[in-house]
């Protein structure tokens, strides 16, 4: 409390303006929160974005080799040679770039007759890579028909050399996107 000095009246000041500076300091720390997390939840949203956008482009790259590739291919176990540019071709078994490529036993599923099937991976370079599977059969209703499946899983984050390449799934932020090509009669 404040005494007048003339009047010697006692004058109360409530407090108005520390109440309402206080109040709009919340309400403007407020608002900043908010748009802090609205743009953290965009960014997120943007960042997922990208890293979806380099997978599906790995898996297209292997997906369109391997539609060159599977032209050459016979149903035989010897299929033929992968070989894509200057891409570094690594099998899950070890093959390397421009060797013959081993078909084995499709896995269940494939939905084709006398089945036989191949994957590997192809290092794209720049810490990407697409595991490529060849699945080549005969169509399960009409089988004198043959079928060839092509799937190509990209990956944004692989760890790559010059023996394996493989999708780094220590990586929190791998993505993997796939394509599936099917050639009938071929």
């Amino acid at each position: 409390m404040i005494f007048n000095k003339k009047q010697n009246i006692q004058v109360k000041q409530n407090g108005y303006t520390l109440l309402f500076a206080v109040l709009t300091a919340a309400l403007v720390l407020g608002v900043a929160v908010f748009i802090l997390s609205v743009s953290r939840g965009q960014y997120l949203l943007a960042s997922t974005a990208r890293e979806s956008t380099y997978a599906i482009y790995a898996a297209d790259s292997g997906i369109e080799c391997a539609a060159l590739t599977a032209l050459t291919l016979s149903t035989s176990t010897s299929g033929g040679t992968f070989k894509c540019s200057s891409m570094p071709i690594h099998t899950i078994g070890g093959l390397g770039s421009g060797q013959e490529i081993q078909f084995g036993t499709a896995p269940a599923g494939s939905g084709l007759l006398n089945a036989l099937s191949v994957s590997f991976y192809a290092d794209l370079g720049d810490n990407r890579c697409a595991e490529i599977t060849f699945i080549k059969g005969m169509k399960s209703t009409d089988p004198s028909i043959p079928v060839t499946q092509i799937e190509s899983r990209g990956y944004n984050y692989c760890i790559g050399n010059d023996t394996d390449a493989h999708p780094d799934t220590s990586n929190p932020k791998v993505v993997e996107r796939a394509i599936r090509l099917t050639y009938v009669g071929m």
